[in-house]
């Protein structure tokens, strides 16, 4: 059934799968008024940044991820291997970011952190730009634009350019894949489509994340595109095919040192395993990675894991993993539901940082009392409008973009409550809530006109469900924590 037409100010009487005349409008007359008022934000969001630079100026790496990715750089630059450990091949973590890395310390000095966070500010805001050209093609430039501003001026995003760690680069690579999917299906183009399949495979490299939905996605692909289906097939066969090359060379070197496929990673079966033993916490399951002596992961099979190369003790921890699943299904159950809850977590990396006293900039009260309130508040009111906005849009006016954040918003959220679910790995989406919580504010007026009644199931549905996940967070799995970080106030 064709998708139900919504008269708003941005969209008139246009089909689904078209522009709307506001968006072509805006597009032919684009003003130096609209042109000021873009490169205003820009340069807002960049004088922002710099303002808080000084704050994580010369900051230790305190989080393991960030000295693992360390220690990966410098053996790039120091002994051209990706290693921990000299002579020592892995491929425990994705290498894009290493080499990314690599390449800042390459021209800036090794082990130079504050340049890479002036890149990765750089890149933050080339994002900002990917974006806004995404969302103009897909709404009306109001929307556009506002959605960008959430973005820019979104607290988690921001400080998580000053971290060493690979959410910029890989929300950076995210955004051009999304970019280049609707763009390719919108207007049918193989070549735009094998862009997108470089993207995401660089996206891939990064986080393994995307690895695992490239193959649902290209069927996805499939029907959202006009005109014939062999036509459709064979461009997102193209798709498929640049995906594959772009993990080529990583594969064929780690068969090279393992002997076994491997086209990412060897910690994603590792960490499904953790997620999935008899002594996963069930409240914070990713903090089996903290547990020691005779309940920890690797004392529970050491005879399974003794003797094995990275490769192998994936596939014996994924053959765990899946044998322990099937054998307590309702436990497993259980704990993907909690783990979903996790996932859409109020967001704790920065507020757990300053709670151990891991950004000694930011050890204030002053501080304290301000950023962690900004931080969750600003997560509530995009989460909450985003959902609402994407809701709508299924309901109303669905275009691509709205099934492809769709499909990723589901993938991510579905793999993530098999594995670990920590509230982390959500911020990848956050771009999309951006945009969504954008046209929320634009059209929810309009709406609220002629459709009451679904605003407010869809409103109060939305609502529910995240107020049980976030009163779950508080009160069951980050109690002791808030309490701790009240007494260090």
């Amino acid at each position: 059934m064709p998708a139900k037409i919504l008269l708003t100010s941005e969209n008139k009487g246009v089909h689904p799968r078209q522009k709307s005349g506001c968006q072509t409008q805006h597009a032919n007359s684009k003003t130096d008024g609209s042109f000021r008022r873009i490169a205003l934000l820009f340069a807002s969001a960049f004088i922002l940044r710099l303002l808080l630079l000084p704050l994580f100026w010369n900051q230790p790496l305190n989080i393991v991820d960030e000295q693992h990715y360390q220690k990966l750089s410098q053996s790039i630059l120091e002994n051209r291997e990706f290693a921990l450990f000299p002579h020592e091949p892995t491929a425990i973590r994705p290498p894009a970011y290493p080499a990314f890395l690599a390449s800042v310390y390459a021209l800036a000095g090794e082990g130079n952190a504050n340049m890479v966070r002036v890149a990765q500010i750089m890149l933050n805001l080339l994002t900002g730009g990917i974006l806004f050209l995404l969302f103009c093609h897909v709404s009306s430039k109001e929307t556009a634009f506002l959605g960008t501003a959430i973005f820019l001026f979104y607290p988690s995003l921001i400080f998580f350019d000053y971290l060493i760690l690979s959410e910029t680069v890989f929300i950076f690579l995210f955004s051009i894949t999304i970019l280049a999917l609707v763009y390719g299906v919108d207007r049918p183009s193989a070549l735009i489509l094998a862009c997108a399949g470089s993207a995401i495979a660089l996206a891939s490299l990064t986080r393994s994340i995307t690895y695992s939905l490239a193959i649902p996605l290209a069927a996805l692909l499939v029907p959202l595109q006009p005109g014939r289906r062999a036509r459709a097939i064979g461009r997102v066969l193209i798709f498929l095919l640049f995906f594959s090359l772009g993990l080529t060379p990583w594969a064929v070197r780690n068969y090279r040192c393992f002997n076994a496929f491997v086209p990412v990673d060897t910690m994603g079966g590792l960490n499904l395993s953790m997620g999935n033993y008899e002594f996963t916490p069930l409240h914070r399951a990713w903090a089996a990675v903290s547990v020691k002596g005779h309940e920890s992961w690797g004392d529970i099979y050491q005879n399974e894991i003794a003797g094995l190369n990275e490769a192998q003790k994936q596939a014996t921890a994924i053959r765990l993993a899946r044998g322990y699943m099937l054998e307590h299904p309702f436990l497993t159950v259980k704990r993907s539901i909690i783990k979903a809850a996790n996932f859409w977590g109020l967001e704790r990396t920065i507020i757990a940082g300053m709670q151990q006293q891991f950004f000694p900039k930011l050890d204030s009260i002053y501080f304290k009392i301000l950023f962690p309130p900004i931080i969750l508040l600003a997560y509530i009111g995009v989460t909450l409008l985003g959902f609402i906005g994407l809701a709508c849009k299924l309901f109303l006016e669905r275009n691509n973009l709205d099934y492809i954040a769709a499909f990723f918003i589901l993938g991510f959220l579905g793999l993530h409550s098999i594995v670990f679910g920590h509230s982390r790995y959500h911020l990848p989406l956050v771009p999309l809530l951006c945009f969504y919580s954008a046209w929320s504010i634009c059209n929810l007026k309009n709406i609220w006109k002629t459709r009451q009644k679904l605003i407010i199931s869809l409103s109060s549905a939305i609502a529910i469900i995240f107020s049980v996940a976030w009163i779950y967070d508080i009160f069951v799995g980050s109690i002791e924590n808030i309490h701790k970080f009240i007494l260090n106030l």
